[in-house]
């Protein structure tokens, strides 16, 4: 189970990101200005504005933002900067030069911009809130939540703040304060996915039904994310309902064939529960094929071999797990069992 668990928790870490540091297409960035305008006629009309007057900041600014969400980071600052230069004192457009200068990596330009923002407007929300995130990432929970509290005085619904008040507690492992953040969150917005399916995880560790109430309103707004049915499956997992289980991981599965949790997690149900090594054998395959280098499925299936008496194949699997992580201590402790029966 310890296996099963460690997935849900290394979820509460990746959820620290509210959504600035978004994943981007990086094939939009190889796309033309030519093709973007005719995918994106806005494009067109900022480049009209800009040539029509090329001396006024704004049409850069939106011109910029727009770069940045079609991953084309040097245009973009290219753009900010020069909006910057027509108009030095507009804290907006330092928020936007720190989110180019995030996507290319430069992390103290970064903050410098955000801290600019603020020097200009100490009330700029977004620059309060990217500033608490940027300290979150380093572990200053203290000025993290300080900048999230600067956004709550101005604002007391602002759900993203409270949900990064929710992840600074659950860094810092007080899951109550964690739980009271993330309801406050979905309260203020309740098509928070992350909030939603962090309160189903604590819910879950705690074996309490809520987890799949806050699970299935999860689902609700992304039905396509096999991880909600997968953390479905984990909590009726812990609760021994193990049919409920298998249905909810073969939900994932359905939503994503290549979801190798749910296919493991298929197959320790099977093995451990309900002992049926064949059928386990296939789900541990299953996870292999998508991830050959997932030693813990690779391994699974030594024991699985092993409990229907194939030793030679067991020893072959707990060898293959070793060869990707030389230090697995449950493939070295089996392989020593074999080799002492030898």
């Amino acid at each position: 189970m310890k296996q099963l668990m460690n997935k849900a928790f290394l979820l509460l870490f990746c959820a620290a990101l509210v959504g600035w540091y978004s994943c981007k297409d990086p094939k939009k960035g190889e796309q033309t200005a030519t093709n973007l305008e005719q995918v994106e006629p806005g494009l067109a009309k900022l480049n009209a504005e800009i040539e029509a007057d090329p001396d006024v900041a704004d049409p850069y600014f939106r011109r910029a933002n727009y770069l940045l969400d079609q991953g084309r980071y040097n245009e973009a600052m290219v753009d900010v900067s020069k909006a910057i230069e027509i108009d030095s004192l507009n804290s907006a457009y330092y928020v936007t030069l720190a989110d180019a200068y995030l996507y290319m990596k430069a992390l103290p330009k970064c903050e410098k911009a955000l801290n600019k923002s603020l020097q200009l407007n100490p009330n700029n929300v977004d620059a309060l809130l990217k500033l608490s995130e940027f300290k979150l990432y380093d572990k200053d929970y203290r000025s993290s939540l300080e900048y999230a509290n600067k956004v709550l005085e101005q604002d007391s619904r602002n759900a993203s703040a409270y949900f990064l008040r929710a992840v600074n507690f659950l860094d810092m492992q007080d899951t109550a304060k964690a739980i009271v953040n993330l309801q406050q969150t979905v309260e203020n917005n309740q098509r928070h996915f992350k909030a939603y399916l962090n309160l189903g995880i604590l819910y879950t560790a705690k074996k309490n039904k809520l987890a799949i109430a806050y699970l299935e309103n999860a689902a609700n707004i992304q039905p396509e994310n096999p991880m909600v049915y997968y953390d479905m499956g984990l909590y009726y997992q812990g609760v021994d309902s193990l049919n409920k289980a298998i249905k909810a991981y073969n939900q994932a599965i359905q939503v994503d064939p290549n979801y190798k949790y749910a296919h493991y997690n298929l197959g320790y149900i099977h093995y451990e529960y309900l002992r049926v090594n064949e059928q386990a054998l296939k789900h541990f395959e299953d996870a292999v094929k998508c991830d050959p280098q997932y030693y813990q499925a690779i391994y699974m299936r030594g024991l699985c071999y092993e409990a229907m008496g194939d030793e030679k194949k067991a020893k072959a699997e707990y060898t293959h797990a070793l060869s990707i992580k030389p230090d697995y201590d449950l493939a070295l402790k089996r392989t020593k069992y074999l080799l002492n029966l030898e």
